[in-house]
């Protein structure tokens, strides 16, 4: 099994993959954590799991997943204030229509509480950066020009 160590701290871990015990997918558990986190209750996060992975999830073992990785999931110490402040959701979302769709999201409740954690004037650069591509954004600059040539 590959073990890893953190070059701040100095702490030794290993990876999900492989570890005794773990029933479940690491992506399954990921989603499901993340789903939480963006605020569905337990429950709901289970349906779209089983929805999405075709795999039933106990919400006890929710339950537990969402204790036993706080110390790598830190948005759990926002989530209810930030539940709270974005009732219609906390993704916004777009699709960019590039030779390659992609879907680009930001997560809005970190965004609104990232100036707590870098200087205002870099928080307002940033955010206003993030969401422009939300308005007016030349998605034609990254699609094929099917009326260029080359010359050879």
């Amino acid at each position: 099994m590959q073990i890893y160590s953190c070059k701040d701290c100095g702490v030794y871990f290993v990876s999900l993959v492989g570890l005794k015990g773990v029933k479940y997918p690491p992506r399954v558990i990921a989603r499901t954590l993340c789903l939480y986190n963006l605020g569905h209750t337990q429950e709901e996060a289970a349906r779209r799991i089983a929805t999405e992975h075709r795999i039933t999830v106990p919400r006890r073992t929710i339950s537990h997943w969402i204790s036993g990785y706080q110390p790598i999931t830190t948005f759990h110490r926002l989530r209810d204030a930030a539940i709270l402040q974005f009732r219609g959701g906390m993704l916004e979302e777009r699709t960019l229509n590039h030779q390659q769709v992609y879907q680009y999201k930001v997560h809005l409740a970190k965004l609104a509480l990232m100036g707590e954690a870098v200087p205002r004037e870099v928080a307002v650069k940033v955010k206003s950066y993030l969401l422009s591509v939300f308005d007016d954004f030349p998605d034609v600059l990254f699609q094929e020009d099917k009326t260029a040539r080359l010359d050879r």
